[in-house]
């Protein structure tokens, strides 16, 4: 019976898991990044290669791996679409969690397995990665394997097994997103090796033929963008997308100075600020128990993070690779807290009240955000805040009849589960509209005469994305307004909303059909050529 039960408890911990990584996985296209992305996939489907393409040209910044797994998955799921590609970053998401749960069952204990999975599974920028349209997610997948790999042989001695999965993974990762993956991880195990303070600390992993093999990886990846694209190809992959994107990215944006992360790390780990805040008590690392997992994860976290600090580029999502092995402490830390407070610690048993507070908090802050700037109070936003604070009162309950750990006090973890759901069920509706270019962008296709491609001024990667997933037509991009009433395509698209543009589109003979606005900077407009310049009623 006992056996059946825990078999029971453990289905429906992975379906819980699992429905997190799943959930909100059908929205359609959302502005900047996933119109682009989704799009380079389905061409990938209609002419497969190695350099993806966006709206007929060639995309020269990432190899083809991530849009391969996408376009596989449009095969599978019955054709190209949102879910289909945003599936993704859901199952990397949810095989991410499995990695760490195994990763810290077998270094520890079931106990930090679960725990660190679950503090995962329900932190800010882990959700937010896996259900986004980027590559990250599956780069994050990989660096997670080889990073469990390279403990494995660093502190366990493990065997061949984990060698080939340790390189096995860096080559694909290498194939994901080129060499910053596997530069991040490879700084932190040097530092490991420098702190580890034993004789070739190194040996386990083969260093001499292991850098041959990623040598030829990164090779084979610039010899197939030569292959398939020339000089030009490679130049923009290994030069523009790698070197200038590191110390100077004035052509490839995301620029943001040296503490950004310093920042960043702090609200991609939220709600559980107290975990992350006991990483920095001396105590947590003078106790020798765990020290070799301790000094293995935090060098990994603090290589990667300083060398995704002295990099120009910047973005939050970059920081998905390092979250594996730095929730992987986070789990170490709070069960040391319930450890503590079990054997009567007042100041454990405030601190892990303080963590409950905070998470009971997170999980009211949308429904209290929609409060405020909608003005009104919808029963779902009001249940899912009743359940926040219900959940955290039963959660400092159960701490105050002595249940501190998560097996005896579930209800700790509840109101993070309200703030996801709140997420999709607030969040999401309350943005689409200045996100979501999806709707507009199919009326501007049911206007255009079927057949034709759709002319673009101020054309950016998401309108070459979303307009040829959206409408299955090709983009032809305008880089000057027409001039003269016979110049120029007889529709066209207009990206943008300054006068002087507007002024000689009018001039030009064009009047204006319909538009609509994005958020605060983008506004797209559709424009019909008409004989002499007459103007026509503008239509909202």
């Amino acid at each position: 019976m006992a056996d059946r039960r825990g078999r029971i408890m453990a289905a429906a911990f992975w379906l819980g898991l699992l429905s997190l990584c799943m959930i909100g996985l059908s929205r359609d296209l959302w502005t900047p990044d996933e119109p682009r992305e989704a799009e380079m996939a389905r061409e990938m489907v209609l002419a497969p290669g190695v350099i993806p393409t966006l709206a007929g040209h060639p995309f020269y910044e990432k190899p083809p791996l991530y849009y391969w797994t996408v376009a596989s998955a449009y095969l599978l799921t019955g054709g190209a679409s949102a879910w289909g590609a945003r599936l993704v970053s859901g199952i990397a998401g949810f095989l991410t969690l499995l990695v760490v749960f195994v990763w810290g069952k077998r270094a520890h204990s079931k106990e930090l397995g679960i725990a660190a999975a679950v503090l995962l599974a329900l932190s800010s920028q882990f959700t937010v990665s896996i259900h986004w349209i980027i590559m990250d997610p599956l780069l994050m997948l990989l660096i997670s394997l080889a990073s469990w790999a390279g403990y494995e042989l660093a502190c366990k001695k493990g065997g061949k097994a984990f060698l080939f999965l340790f390189y096995g993974a860096m080559a694909m990762a290498m194939w994901t997103k080129g060499f910053i993956g596997p530069l991040c991880l490879a700084f932190g195990l040097c530092l490991h090796w420098l702190l580890e303070r034993r004789s070739r600390p190194w040996k386990p992993f083969h260093p001499f033929l292991g850098s041959l093999f990623m040598a030829l990886c990164f090779l084979s990846v610039g010899a197939a963008f030569y292959a398939a694209g020339g000089k030009e190809a490679l130049y923009q992959w290994g030069w523009v997308n790698h070197v200038e994107r590191f110390l100077n990215p004035q052509t490839t944006g995301h620029t943001q100075p040296f503490w950004y992360y310093a920042v960043a790390i702090i609200a991609a780990c939220l709600p559980w600020l107290v975990p992350l805040a006991s990483l920095f008590s001396p105590g947590f690392w003078k106790l020798g128990e765990n020290k070799g997992l301790k000094l293995y994860c935090i060098s990994l976290v603090a290589g990667g993070f300083l060398l995704l600090s002295a990099s120009a580029t910047k973005r939050e999502t970059y920081l998905l690779p390092i979250l594996p092995p730095l929730f992987i402490l986070l789990g170490l830390c709070l069960i040391g807290l319930q450890r503590k407070a079990s054997a009567g610690s007042l100041l454990a048993k405030g601190v892990l009240r303080g963590q409950v507070i905070l998470v009971g908090a997170w999980g009211v802050a949308l429904p209290a955000a929609e409060i405020f700037y909608f003005k009104r109070v919808s029963l779902l936003g009001a249940g899912l805040a009743a359940a926040s604070v219900l959940s955290a009162i039963l959660a400092w309950i159960g701490l105050a009849r002595g249940r501190f750990s998560l097996d005896r006090n579930p209800a700790q973890m509840a109101p993070a589960v309200s703030a996801v759901l709140a997420m999709f069920l607030i969040a999401v509706p309350a943005l689409a509209p200045k996100k979501d270019m999806s709707l507009f962008i199919s009326e501007i296709g049911s206007r255009i005469p079927a057949g034709t491609q759709v002319a673009v001024l101020g054309a950016d990667e998401t309108l070459c994305g979303i307009i040829p997933f959206v409408t299955g037509r090709g983009v032809a991009v305008i880089s000057e307004t027409p001039h003269g009433s016979s110049e120029g395509p007889f529709w066209l698209v207009w990206q943008g909303q300054d006068e002087a543009t507007r002024a000689g589109l009018e001039s030009s003979g064009y009047v204006l059909v319909t538009k609509r606005t994005f958020g605060s900077a983008r506004t797209v407009s559709l424009w019909r050529r008409v004989a002499g310049g007459a103007r026509g009623e503008e239509r909202n």
